[in-house]
């Protein structure tokens, strides 16, 4: 992870950009994240379902740290 400012992470893309991608795929899975000051709570919804079911609370130890956590888990 070095040599990446998670500060400043810019890729992002629009609401109707978002919308296109999913009209165009069959199924695939989404990770929601409800962040809060000390904890980050993970849920995953499947296009085909459309049903967010929690999975696990992630207890914040930083950004870095966070990042990390949430790329392996991905």
């Amino acid at each position: 992870m070095e040599g990446i400012d998670f500060t400043s992470i810019k890729n992002y893309i629009s609401p109707e950009a978002f919308l296109d991608i999913i009209k165009k795929k069959q199924n695939f899975k989404l990770l929601g994240l409800d962040l809060g000051k000390r904890k980050i709570g993970l849920a995953v919804c499947s296009t085909e379902t459309k049903i967010a079911t929690p999975t696990e609370v992630l207890i914040r130890k930083g950004t870095k740290a966070d990042i990390e956590y949430l790329i392996k888990f991905i």
